[in-house]
């Protein structure tokens, strides 16, 4: 008796998650920036945007229409924001989100900037980021 009730309980709980993450997405923002306006030229990030494409794709079942992928000159701030807030907009609970970036990145830590970052955080650098307004900034300080 015992037996078949347990039985039944596991198919149960079972069918719940089967249900449940069949109606969760997969979603990601891949974003690269190679060559910046003003900064050295870097050779990997468009090469590991595609890679990270390729394995989401292939090996965590994400659509391509479900990627958003934004390299070089679309990976502005201005697009990169639209972005995150189209994905928070678009991601329901459940969902997978997989946010990635390559290129240059700075953080708090970084003793060679003076950028105002809240301490312990980071950022991850703009292809149109401008650092002129900044250094402006802090030399009035």
């Amino acid at each position: 008796m015992w037996g078949k009730k347990i039985w039944i309980g596991i198919f149960s709980i079972a069918g719940l998650l089967t249900q449940s993450s069949a109606f969760a997405a997969n979603i990601a923002l891949l974003v690269g920036v190679a060559d910046y306006p003003h900064v050295t030229h870097l050779a990997g990030p468009i090469n590991d945007v595609d890679a990270m494409r390729q394995v989401l794709s292939q090996k965590w079942g994400f659509k391509k229409q479900d990627m958003v992928i934004l390299t070089n000159q679309q990976a502005t701030q201005s697009n990169i924001v639209k972005a995150l807030n189209d994905l928070k907009n678009r991601s329901q609970a459940g969902d997978q989100v997989f946010i990635y970036f390559s290129g240059h990145g700075t953080s708090r830590q970084d003793n060679k900037n003076k950028l105002p970052l809240p301490y312990n955080s980071g950022a991850f650098v703009p292809y149109d980021f401008d650092l002129e307004p900044i250094e402006k900034m802090l030399a009035k300080g």
